[in-house]
């Protein structure tokens, strides 16, 4: 069977291609009265082309015709009875992706939200929202990750995201990876809610049933959000490696980004795993954006909620705890019931209070590294920032240059690291942490 059948099959399991065929007819008698006749053959085979996601150019090679004359017999028939169809005015459709964009409100778009938490208060992240925007939506990336530390608000963010542009895509899946799915699993269930049919048959392989997901991303615009993908991740290992049982995921996210579709898969991670960091360019189908901390007016909102006084002191809490909105929730709700919500009374008996941010830390320091452990620990004590040759004599001269490049790189990708440049005789890269990782730092591994 070719690739041409095996997409006409495909789309005419999915697509009720007997109404498509029976609208298109009403279409054309509207549109030519004189012809009391339903679709020709060659019109039928220009629809499925074009619904198997054939351009022109590629659909006149198919069946051997000038692309041309393909777009000519287009703009006579499929092009004016989708115009007539939809009620939009003549010349409206301006190429051949519209005719499947005017075909879709005519199906109802699949939403499935699985677990993906309520965003009721939602504060900030405009720019964030804007950007992710343009990549999926206007440039039509492939495949998108969001990375940032715990707390950052990753989850919230895919779950706004995805509910904001979700009328650009026909179908909708939100994921969560907390309980590890295999990939077998997860493609199987994704599937089945793109065919809409529960109990699709699968071929046995993994890689058949990946290609199978492809030919889908391919016939519709479908939005993937899969949360968490650092659950899926190695302990004691650099920062992206797979546990064994999960490195199919990496094959899976390699053929999203190289291969051609019209769909997005977006992944939130508080690493950046390495197809990622290899795949992604700036102007490439593949990218990642590092979650920072939220801006003044938006941090202001979670302290205003839970009732802090002392508006003036705000700035130096949100400073102290990076904006992070889970930090800076729990912190705010430790100041309303302990200090009857003074932040000035908090800082005269806590210089950077942890509390239950220590429990979201000892998460992603689980995964670490014992050369990251060692690498971080140098930088939390020294008084200053290191660069490479002052960490390379402070943990061990016997640590090669190479060893100690990859794990810098692997806390950097974890966000746990941050780079700066200094000028002296020459310019130089030095690394520093924050204040408050410096602190749960100290306190975990005082005995190194």
């Amino acid at each position: 069977m070719t690739q041409r059948e095996e997409f006409i099959q495909v789309v005419q399991k999915y697509w009720d291609i007997a109404k498509l065929y029976e609208d298109l007819k009403i279409a054309k008698e509207k549109y030519a009265p004189h012809k009391r006749q339903g679709l020709s053959e060659l019109e039928k085979e220009y629809l499925l082309g074009l619904l198997c996601g054939y351009n022109p150019t590629e659909l006149a090679s198919k069946i051997c015709k000038q692309p041309s004359t393909i777009n000519s017999d287009l703009s006579r028939s499929l092009y004016r009875y989708v115009e007539v169809l939809t009620g939009r005015e003549e010349n409206s459709l301006r190429s051949w992706q519209d005719v499947v964009c005017w075909l879709e409100p005519k199906y109802k778009r699949i939403e499935n939200w699985d677990s993906a938490p309520n965003i009721s208060n939602f504060y900030g992240r405009d720019r964030e929202l804007a950007t992710l925007e343009q990549w999926i939506v206007k440039e039509q990336c492939r495949l998108v990750a969001i990375i940032g530390i715990g707390g950052i608000g990753k989850t919230s963010l895919s779950v706004k995201l995805a509910r904001e542009i979700k009328d650009k895509f026909q179908i909708i899946i939100w994921r969560s990876l907390r309980y590890t799915p295999r990939l077998e699993e997860i493609v199987g269930d994704l599937v089945s809610v793109v065919t809409n049919q529960p109990e699709f048959e699968s071929p046995e392989t993994l890689e058949a049933r990946v290609e199978n997901l492809l030919k889908f991303l391919r016939l519709r615009r479908c939005l993937i959000v899969l949360d968490g993908l650092e659950t899926l991740m190695c302990t004691n290992k650099l920062a992206g490696e797979y546990h064994e049982c999960y490195q199919e995921y990496g094959y899976f996210c390699r053929q999203i980004g190289n291969s051609e579709h019209q769909s997005c898969l977006l992944l939130t991670s508080s690493e950046k795993s390495a197809e990622i960091a290899l795949l992604e360019g700036k102007n490439g189908p593949v990218r990642s954006l590092k979650l920072e901390g939220l801006q003044l007016k938006a941090a202001k909102n979670i302290l205003q909620i839970r009732n802090l006084v002392e508006e003036p002191e705000w700035v130096n809490l949100i400073q102290r705890y990076q904006g992070n909105p889970t930090y800076l929730k729990i912190v705010s709700t430790t100041i309303a019931e302990v200090f009857q919500g003074r932040t000035s009374e908090f800082f005269s008996k806590n210089s950077t209070y942890l509390g239950h941010i220590s429990e979201i830390l000892d998460q992603q320091f689980e995964r670490l590294s014992d050369l990251e452990i060692r690498i971080i620990y140098k930088l939390a004590t020294a008084q200053k920032t290191l660069n490479h040759p002052e960490l390379q004599k402070r943990i061990c001269l016997q640590v090669s240059t190479t060893k100690i490049t990859d794990a810098l790189q692997s806390l950097i990708r974890r966000c746990l690291i941050e780079t700066s440049s200094v000028s002296s005789r020459e310019k130089e890269t030095v690394y520093t942490i924050q204040p408050l990782i410096r602190k749960y730092v100290i306190n975990r591994f005082s005995n190194l």
